[in-house]
């Protein structure tokens, strides 16, 4: 069929060509047709079948349509339309700068420039020896180059960009895209808000903006720098010099001795060869550096964790180091610098170097080594664990019902939530049990109890010094202890001495204080307290004037009260109660008696203009009919 106007086949005729000079289309049939364009621009269409359209002179539109179709567009700037992997485009050289617009994956044939892919599925699309131009679609695409100076374009979607041979621009669009570059004269454009892109490369090369990480491939010692984003770069097995530039950076040399620069920003280095050397400035971040191999931090480098199971070692510097083992049994070294060393599962040896340095054990074979004047150290310890020398506090962790014991010095040890034994062993030590049921065991020194079960046990030995139990709980004070201070907690809460000389502080509610035997001294601090100081020379001491304390065995042959001057402001001299500042009696007659006794209700008070025209204040109840003088009373 010969046609010089727009004309579609009919039923049961194969061919077409269109005369004349003119743009007019031709479309086929569902046979296996051939159609013929003529010297204008046309536009054909295959229709079913098997089709060959001949597009002939002019810049043409083939369309196979359905079927495996051949068509040629000839001379001119022609568009292809390929809806099947098996369609053929074939173009001559020199014939025009074609177009392919592809539903299917697709490579370009010889000869033909520029690849689009349409639709919306996951296709992708292949370039040949040209300079390219290859755009994706809005869904996923594997997009490759070829030779030539190729132009991709990836749009939407997750898409790989692969230039290969040549000088190539790589636009990946929106999506989490992929490049790959194999030229440094490779250009790779993102723009702000796109997605996290994913650089691979051959050659050296730099981050350009809006792409987050690089990885170096191959096996050549290339290099590789970062951007002002957080930027993951990985090198090659050969030796990189990797720099992340500004942006919290994660950089991991790979199997070769690297240089890796992190810059600004809080970097993570991952190290592989102990050839490695980490660069970083001083106020340049809190960096990490995570490492399979033994490894000394450089300067200005805050963090080391040691990965894998090998007995490996991990050294700090100057700074103040977090130093963390793997599973093995691994030496760390603080250096100088309040470090933290936490050994892991093995059995490691710590060594903290100058300054206050804290160890986390996890194994009853840690060993942990201190000098003297190595500053103020702390253990914290989820197994039973005793002091090495020159360290100074240990706290118990976990749940686990453990044991911890000190050294000759002034220890600070705490227990965990379970039921703990705990022993200062020589020094001035404070032993804290924490909420389980305790022992506590002083040693030599003059220690520090605190008690928060009422079942916690506190022992100490005779002649080992001068000790004190702070309770948050009614406590009475076992043998050999000397002085109970209850602590403010806003229970009414209680305490009892023995029969040393004790010293017993009340809180802010009201208590009830027994020295028992022993020449006790009591202070009820702020509540209305009972307090009695059984057999011995006791002395009851008045630290506040806004409460009234009773007395229930005051003895003017042995006992002494005592009146804070602070607090009892008119009383300016310290030392035994001037005689005319007592007043036995009902109320104040003249003008200096301060302290009134009432014989008849037993009443002790505290006039503070001492002639009763500002009403007296009762400050205790300590017995009727006493023969007190000022000589029983102490201002101090």
């Amino acid at each position: 069929m010969f046609s010089s106007e727009i004309f579609t086949l009919l039923p049961n005729v194969e061919n077409l060509t269109l005369n004349g000079i003119f743009s007019i289309n031709g479309t086929g049939n569902d046979l296996a047709n051939v159609i013929n364009g003529n010297a204008g621009a046309n536009t054909l269409n295959g229709a079913a079948g098997n089709d060959f359209l001949i597009g002939n002179l002019g810049d043409d539109i083939l369309s196979g349509d359905f079927g495996f179709d051949t068509m040629t567009g000839g001379l001119g700037d022609d568009s292809y339309f390929v809806d099947n992997i098996n369609d053929v485009v074939t173009e001559n050289l020199n014939e025009g700068s074609d177009n392919i617009n592809s539903a299917v994956t697709y490579a370009l044939s010889s000869n033909v420039e520029n690849l689009i892919l349409t639709g919306a599925s996951v296709i992708n699309g292949t370039g040949n020896n040209l300079p390219n131009e290859i755009i994706g679609n809005s869904t996923v695409n594997q997009l490759n180059g070829g030779a030539g100076n190729d132009l991709i374009k990836g749009e939407g979607g997750n898409d790989s960009l692969n230039g290969e041979t040549g000088a190539d621009t790589l636009i990946g669009g929106l999506g989490d895209d992929s490049y790959l570059v194999d030229n440094i004269n490779d250009v790779v454009t993102e723009q702000l808000n796109e997605g996290l892109d994913t650089l691979s490369t051959a050659v050296t090369f730099a981050l350009p903006e809006n792409v987050e990480n690089l990885i170096l491939t191959g096996a050549q010692p290339i290099n590789g720098i970062g951007n002002d984003k957080a930027n993951t770069i990985t090198g090659n097995s050969a030796v990189n010099r990797l720099n992340g530039a500004a942006g919290n950076d994660i950089i991991n040399g790979g199997l070769g001795a690297d240089i890796m620069i992190g810059g600004l920003g809080n970097d993570s280095y991952i190290v592989e060869n102990s050839g490695d050397v980490i660069t970083e400035n001083l106020n340049g971040g809190i960096d990490n550096v995570s490492s399979n191999v033994t490894y000394i931090l450089s300067d200005y480098t805050e963090e080391l964790t040691l990965t894998g199971t090998s007995p490996i070692n991990g050294t700090g510097n100057a700074q103040a180091n977090t130093i963390i083992g793997n599973s093995a049994a691994n030496k760390l070294n603080g250096a100088a610098g309040s470090d933290i060393l936490n050994g892991g599962l093995g059995a490691d040896t710590m060594t903290g170097g100058l300054g206050n340095d804290s160890y986390i054990v996890e194994n009853v074979g840690d060993k942990i080594v201190e000098n003297l004047n190595g500053n103020n150290d702390t253990v914290s310890s989820s197994v039973t664990y005793t002091l090495s020398a020159y360290i100074e506090e240990l706290t118990l962790t976990g749940t686990s019902p453990i044991n911890g014991t000190g050294n000759p010095q002034a220890n600070t040890i705490n227990g965990n939530t379970a039921g703990n034994q705990l022993n200062g062993n020589g020094g001035n030590d404070i032993l804290n049990g924490g909420l389980g049921v305790d022992t506590l065991i002083g040693g030599l020194g003059n220690d520090t109890f605190i008690v928060d079960n009422i079942n916690d046990a506190v022992i100490e030995l005779l002649n080992q010094g001068t000790d004190t139990v702070n309770s948050s709980v009614s406590h009475t004070l076992r043998s050999n202890v000397e002085n109970l201070s209850l602590l403010d907690i806003g229970l009414l809460i209680n305490g009892n001495g023995n029969n040393q000389a004790n010293i017993l502080i009340g809180n802010s509610s009201n208590n009830i204080l027994d020295g028992k035997s022993g020449n006790d001294t009591l202070d009820g601090g702020l509540g209305n307290n009972v307090l009695t100081g059984g057999l011995g020379n006791d002395i009851f001491r008045f630290t506040t004037k806004n409460h009234v304390d009773t007395i229930t065995d005051y003895n003017v042959a042995n006992d002494t009260i005592q009146l804070e001057n602070s607090v009892f402001t008119s009383l300016t001299n310290v030392g035994t109660l001037a005689a005319n500042q007592l007043r036995v009696g009902a109320k104040a007659l003249d003008a200096n008696d301060y302290i009134i006794y009432n014989k008849t209700t037993g009443m002790l008070s505290y006039d503070s203009d001492g002639n009763g025209a500002t009403a007296a204040i009762q400050i205790a109840t300590i017995g009727t009919g006493l023969a007190l003088t000022n000589a029983d009373i102490v201002v101090i």
